[in-house]
């Protein structure tokens, strides 16, 4: 076997667990930001002082500090099924090629098949995250008073 071709099927591999990687130090580090806020929140608690709204866990976002500026409303159902159907394609893609690279000993038609399972998966994923994009800019309101200041505005 060519190590090129060794190459060719070992890609793949090498970018699921990159991503796998990337997944999980993403998600450790919001837990530890979790921790962080609990910790602050449990300290102002033990001086007396009384947490601020972002630090009450009514919601699973709002115990993280600045979770309130950032949070996003939620997808509407057509952009999160285009994600999910992208991100199964990609996987399908992926997993075609490899089938076809290693087991058929033909890389270079498993890339082709599989790369265009995945490219069809991608799109689906960006056409999903686009449609998302789309719908919270329409639910955006217009301040409701130009005297108010932000901090008011966000307790709503």
């Amino acid at each position: 076997m060519d190590p090129r071709d060794l190459l060719f099927a070992l890609f793949p591999v090498l970018t699921l667990v990159g991503l796998f990687v990337l997944a999980a130090i993403w998600i450790s580090r919001r837990a530890r930001l979790r921790e962080l806020a609990h910790q602050e929140r449990l300290a102002m608690i033990e001086k007396g002082l009384i947490p601020p709204a972002e630090f009450f866990a009514s919601a699973p976002d709002m115990s993280v500090p600045g979770a309130i500026e950032t949070a996003a409303p939620p997808l509407s159902r057509t952009a999160s099924r285009f994600r999910s159907a992208g991100v199964m394609f990609v996987g399908i893609g992926v997993a075609v090629g490899l089938i076809i690279g290693v087991a058929a000993l033909e890389p270079t038609i498993g890339l082709g098949v599989g790369g265009a399972i995945t490219v069809i998966g991608a799109a689906m994923i960006v056409n999903g995250v686009l449609g998302g994009r789309e719908l919270r800019s329409t639910q955006r309101r217009p301040s409701a008073a130009a005297g108010r200041s932000a901090d008011l505005d966000v307790r709503e």
